[in-house]
């Protein structure tokens, strides 16, 4: 089907299907989900007004990788309970074909439908770590990264099929090797699930282009931010990724929403003095990085407590980076896909190297001082193992805590 223009079936007002793979929209008028059919288009209801999100792509706007140019047709906003995240509905003009494009973490996410030769496991058995061949017909091992629930907050523009606002949904993201991202959407359980296959990408990987360059970009000035707590200033540095902020004057951890603060939970104040400023630039192994957070992390052996320190590094080419120090030694930790991981017995293989388990303990945040990309709560206790290749690397997995 090509391009169809028409008036809405709500308001009357001009709708206009750019993308021939888009089967529904959203009217941008009344805000009425539409669905095209054969003959017409239907409305089924209206769709609540967007969440402020500050993205970095609109309806209309254009992606480059690979030589292929994607087409920003719509987006669709989701909660899984940590807050919303936006996921764009994107059209190949390589392919004529339709996938998501959605940003985490520093990194984008690219995936397309794919049909699989065998039905995929249940979402039940389906956690976070397990390792298997779990795509019929798609060739690889995959790894569990995220098992989880969604709810549909609202959506604009152009989309592939009918959207409802408060669709309650299950997905399960998986990682493989050389960055092969995957997501299996399980609806909500009534219909078969849907399989989508992609990459991930760096920021440099991944070439955006603006329909209209004088769009304001969509920014809130966090300057003047403050701790409500004490009235302390708690500036954001990178303010349209940040979720949670910890004050360095009072220890308050801080909930950070549409340009404000809310106090969550008193924590303690961290007991030493950060060796790298909040807001310090740098180039860290030929990165230019600037310094986000400073966060005190806890285990307990014995009945002793062992406290190191964290500081969360950002780069605008490759997203988050993590520089620990503990008792002087300091330790640089990069994300690496859990797909890239080979197991066994006693050890891990990422990059041609062998790591051996050198321990495993729960590990507790006590306190935060900075911005963070995650919704951390008091006291968030992970299970972590750390592994080893003396004398050159180490590596971390976490998980939720046992």
């Amino acid at each position: 089907m090509g391009p169809r223009q028409a008036p809405c079936p709500n308001c009357g007002g001009p709708i206009e299907l750019k993308l021939g793979v888009s089967h529904a929209c959203v009217c941008p008028y009344c805000r009425f989900a539409v669905v095209r059919t054969d003959r017409d288009l239907q409305s089924i209801g209206k769709v609540s007004d967007l969440v402020p999100t500050a993205p970095e792509l609109a309806t209309g706007d254009r992606a480059y990788f690979e030589g292929d140019e994607l087409v920003v047709g719509g987006r669709i906003q989701l909660d899984h309970g940590r807050g919303p995240w936006d996921e764009f509905y994107v059209a190949s003009s390589r392919t004529q074909s339709w996938g998501w494009l959605a940003k985490a973490q520093g990194r984008w996410y690219l995936t397309a439908a794919v049909t699989t030769s065998g039905p995929v496991p249940s979402w039940q058995t389906l956690r976070p770590g397990a390792q298997g061949p779990f795509l019929p017909g798609i060739p690889g091992m995959w790894s569990v990264a995220e098992q989880g629930q969604s709810r549909t907050l609202s959506a604009e523009g152009e989309l592939p099929y009918p959207v409802r606002g408060g669709e309650q949904g299950w997905y399960v993201d998986l990682e493989g090797p050389n960055g092969a991202f995957a997501t299996i959407d399980y609806g909500d359980g009534q219909q078969a699930p849907s399989v989508f296959v992609g990459k991930v990408l760096s920021p440099e990987q991944l070439r955006l282009e603006r329909a209209n360059p004088q769009r304001p970009i969509e920014k809130v000035d966090t300057s003047r931010l403050r701790c409500p707590s004490c009235g302390a200033p708690v500036p954001l540095l990178v303010p349209d990724r940040a979720e949670r902020a910890g004050c360095g004057h009072c220890g308050a951890l801080l909930d950070y929403d549409k340009g404000a603060f809310r106090v969550l939970a008193a924590m303690e104040k961290a007991r030493s003095r950060a060796l790298i400023p909040l807001g310090k630039e740098g180039t860290l192994l030929g990165e230019q990085v600037v310094c986000l957070a400073f966060m005190e992390r806890a285990t307990w052996v014995d009945g002793m407590e062992f406290r190191w320190r964290e500081y969360l590094l950002y780069s605008e080419a490759k997203g988050y980076r993590w520089l620990m120090e503990d008792n002087g030694h300091w330790t640089w930790m990069e994300p690496v896909s859990s797909g890239e991981l080979g197991r066994d017995g006693g050890g891990v293989s990422c990059q041609g190297r062998r790591h051996r388990l050198f321990s495993q303990q729960n590990v507790s945040v006590v306190g935060v001082v900075g911005e963070l990309y995650w919704k951390v709560e008091a006291g968030e206790t992970t299970y972590t193992s750390d592994y080893i290749a003396p004398p050159s690397c180490s590596a971390r997995s976490a998980a939720p805590a046992r």
